[in-house]
C-alpha cells in the first residue's frame, strides 16, 4: 500500500461491511467487501486501507496522533447504540488501551498502566498491551510482554460491563495467565477468540500466540468464563509446540484461511506458515517476502478469500489471494 510518505503499519483488522453485517449476517457474509484498518506505529495514525488493482490509498481516521507513541494492535467492537464500529487500539510503549468510539477521531483512555490498581485480585494490568481481541460479548483480551525488561509475559481480560469503572464500559483488568503451564515465554504477539469450530479450537476458545519461544496456546471458553466471574488464573492447552515451528521462527501474527480453515502464521523472516489439523505443517502459504512481516488477518470479499499482512519493515499492507497450484504466492496488491 504505497503512499506519498513512508508509512510503518504495525497491525490491521478486518470486518465485513457494517450495514449488512448487522442486518443480515448469515446471508451477507460472503457477499460483502472487507474493511481493512491499520495503525502506523511510527506516527500514531490510524487508516482505512483502500485497495484498487495492485495498489490503493489510505483514509486517515484520527486527529490525535501526537498523543500516542507506539500503536501496535487494533480490535473492532460493534456499537449497538450508534450502529457504528468502535476501534480499540493499544499503545504498547505508553501502556495504554484507547477507544475511538463510533467514528470519533480522538480517543478515550480505557486503560493506563501508569494509573493502575495494586490489589492482589486485580494486579497492575497490562503494562505493554498488544494483541487485542474482542469476543462476541465485547470482553477485551490483551497480551502484554516486553522481552529484556523487568515485566513478564501476561494475558489479561477486561470484562465488558456498561456500568464498569473504565471508559468504554469495562471492568478493571483481570489476569488470565502468566504461568502458561510452566512454559517460560518471553514475548506474546497475538490473541484471537475462535468464532467457529476449526479443528484447532472450539468456538469461544481464546488462542494466544507467543513469539519467543514460538508456541500457540488455547484457553477453553469455560476457563475464560471462570476468570470473568472472578476466579483465578487458568492453564492453557498447547495447540502448536515449539517443535512444530521451523527452527528459529519468530511468529508475528496468525489467522485462519477461510477456504479450508487452515492456520496461517507470519514469521519475521518473511514466510507465512500454514498448518492443518490433519496433516500438520503444510507448504508455506507464502515465502520470500523479506524481513519484518507482522500481523495478519483474513476474510471473504464477495465470496473470495483473501489474506492481509502488515509489513512492519517495508511499510506496506500486502494483500494475498489463494496460493497457486505451483510457484510462489506473491501479493496481488500492496
Amino acid at each position: 500500500m504505497k503512499t506519498n510518505t513512508k508509512k510503518k503499519f504495525s497491525a490491521l483488522e478486518w470486518l465485513m461491511t457494517l450495514l449488512t453485517f448487522f442486518l443480515c449476517p448469515m446471508a451477507a457474509l460472503h457477499a460483502q467487501a472487507v474493511r481493512v484498518t491499520a495503525v502506523n506505529s511510527a506516527n500514531g495514525s490510524l487508516y482505512d486501507v483502500n485497495f484498487a488493482g495492485s495498489g490503493g490509498s489510505i483514509t486517515p481516521l484520527n486527529t490525535d496522533q501526537s498523543s500516542h507513541v507506539d500503536l501496535q494492535s487494533i480490535a473492532f467492537r460493534p456499537n449497538a447504540v450508534s450502529g457504528q464500529i468502535d476501534l480499540i487500539v493499544a499503545d504498547g510503549s505508553r501502556g495504554q488501551i484507547l477507544l475511538y468510539a463510533s467514528g470519533s477521531t480522538v480517543s478515550q483512555i480505557i486503560w493506563d498502566s501508569s494509573k493502575g490498581v495494586t490489589t492482589p485480585a486485580e494486579g497492575l494490568g497490562p503494562v505493554h498491551p498488544d494483541g487485542l481481541s474482542v469476543d462476541s460479548a465485547g470482553n477485551l483480551f490483551v497480551a502484554s510482554s516486553a522481552p529484556g525488561q523487568s515485566t513478564i509475559a501476561e494475558v489479561w481480560v477486561l470484562r465488558r460491563n456498561p456500568a464498569g469503572a473504565l471508559a468504554g464500559g469495562y471492568d478493571r483488568p483481570r489476569l488470565l495467565d502468566n504461568n502458561f503451564g510452566g512454559l517460560a515465554l518471553e514475548s506474546l504477539v497475538e490473541t484471537s477468540v475462535a468464532t467457529s469450530a476449526n479443528g484447532f479450537a472450539a468456538p469461544g476458545n481464546l488462542l494466544v500466540l507467543a513469539g519467543n519461544p514460538a508456541v500457540l496456546l488455547s484457553y477453553s471458553a469455560a476457563q475464560v468464563q471462570t476468570v470473568l466471574q472472578g476466579s483465578g488464573q487458568v492453564d492453557p492447552t498447547v495447540v502448536l509446540s515449539t517443535q512444530q515451528f521451523p527452527p528459529g521462527a519468530s511468529p508475528g501474527g496468525f489467522a485462519f484461511w477461510p477456504a479450508d480453515g487452515s492456520l496461517l502464521i507470519t514469521t519475521g523472516d518473511g514466510r507465512i506458515l500454514r498448518y492443518s489439523t490433519s496433516a500438520g505443517r503444510l507448504q508455506d502459504f507464502a515465502s520470500g517476502l523479506g524481513n519484518g512481516k507482522y500481523k495478519i488477518k483474513t476474510g471473504l470479499e464477495f465470496g473470495v478469500p483473501y489474506a492481509f499482512v502488515a509489513d512492519n519493515n517495508g511499510g506496506d499492507i500486502l494483500k494475498f489471494g489463494a496460493p497457486p497450484a505451483t510457484g510462489t504466492n506473491s501479493p496481488i496488491a500492496r
